[in-house]
């Protein structure tokens, strides 16, 4: 049976002390208090910048043996590159989170909105990551949805992350195979 692992994006929230973390926590103590609650933490600022070995050694002590990070992968090999000569980034961004050991779950390549649809690039991609995390893709421009792609997703086994609006317009990260999208495919399956 699949394990789900629930947790936030980021854990290191000065305004969460009084509601979440004790008032009095010291801000080095945020994510092993943080670890003790939830099994996993998105890191968004590796969007931005990379993090330094020294400190993704810090975060891999700091938490229990089970707990994973999910991470999202740099803006430079999705939005700035957009998925073209990218091997060198894959490179370092692989090596880099071998910094976090054990503790490293998905890696999240999000594609900006204006991303069309681009088998080749998504092949160029899947086949050029590293061993050591698990990729997960997500998709903001509808032309990615189609068969083909979840039939290459499928194939290298890597599942996708759909965002979804409820209601309140609040965004839901959903993390599946593929989207919520209606696809005929059937290694198609919603999951939200």
């Amino acid at each position: 049976m699949a394990r789900a692992y629930v947790g936030t994006s980021g854990f290191s929230y000065p305004e969460w002390k009084g509601s979440f973390y004790p008032a009095d926590l010291p801000t080095d103590q945020m994510l092993p208090f943080y670890g003790r609650t939830f099994p996993t933490v998105e890191l968004n600022n590796t969007f931005y910048r990379y993090p330094q070995d020294h400190t993704l050694a810090q975060w891999a002590g700091a938490v229990p043996p089970e707990f994973r990070f999910a991470v999202k992968a740099h803006r430079r090999i999705t939005h700035l590159k957009r998925l073209v000569d990218i091997d060198g980034d894959l490179a370092f961004l692989f090596e880099r989170l071998r910094g976090l050991g054990s503790h490293l779950g998905p890696i999240l390549f999000q594609f900006p909105p204006s991303l069309r649809c681009d088998l080749t690039l998504l092949t160029g991609l899947l086949t050029g990551l590293r061993p050591g995390g698990q990729a997960v893709v997500e998709f903001r421009h509808a032309t990615w949805r189609q068969d083909p792609v979840y039939r290459l997703l499928t194939r290298t086994g890597s599942p996708c992350a759909s965002r979804k609006r409820t209601r309140r317009l609040s965004r839901q990260r959903s993390w599946a195979r593929c989207p919520t999208c209606g696809s005929t495919n059937p290694a198609t399956r919603k999951m939200t």
